[in-house]
């Protein structure tokens, strides 16, 4: 049973967006947080980023049922989510890892990297290298919302998905 409160529960008028796919994952993707049409459904990228997301995972033999996948901060928020809930969200997020355990984590955008790994982290300076903290292997990219928008941000994600591709297949 994954975790469900956050600390921010009933603090907003957002719905708590929970993380789903396979409890039984080789690979987690970790978002920032949930937007517009996440909060309205219950689930994490099913808008734009999310179909985007799913074509990227298409084309690298992956399905979204095989995987887990989860955001920072688990309630909406207008803008990028701020230290505090980040701080109140993160302890939910460690627990969904250590209950799967995955073979790796991807870590999507400069808000999932920072809040995980630190702030001296950022996606230009570490996308597609696997950097491992705790015994988890974490591999972060670009957001697919800045890869939809930004030509040098979806070579970057393009280049890091077929290097999952080959991560996800070789023995752990």
């Amino acid at each position: 049973m994954m975790p469900r409160r956050c600390g921010l529960c009933g603090k907003s008028d957002y719905r708590h967006v929970q993380g789903i796919g396979n409890p039984k994952a080789k690979i987690i993707f970790v978002g920032e947080a949930p937007g517009a049409q996440e909060d309205r459904l219950g689930r994490p990228f099913v808008g734009p980023a999310g179909q985007f997301l799913n074509r990227q995972l298409a084309a690298i033999g992956i399905n979204r049922k095989d995987v887990w996948i989860t955001n920072v901060v688990k309630h909406r928020s207008i803008g990028p989510p701020d230290e505090q809930s980040i701080a109140r969200s993160l302890p939910v997020l460690i627990k969904e890892l250590k209950t799967i355990r995955p073979k790796i984590v991807v870590l999507l955008g400069n808000t999932a990297i920072k809040a995980v790994l630190g702030k001296e982290y950022s996606v230009v300076k570490c996308h597609g290298k696997i950097i491992v903290k705790n015994k988890i292997r974490f591999m972060p990219t670009p957001h697919p919302s800045a890869a939809r928008q930004y030509k040098k941000m979806k070579q970057l994600f393009l280049a890091d998905f077929k290097r999952l591709a080959t991560l996800s297949r070789a023995p752990v």
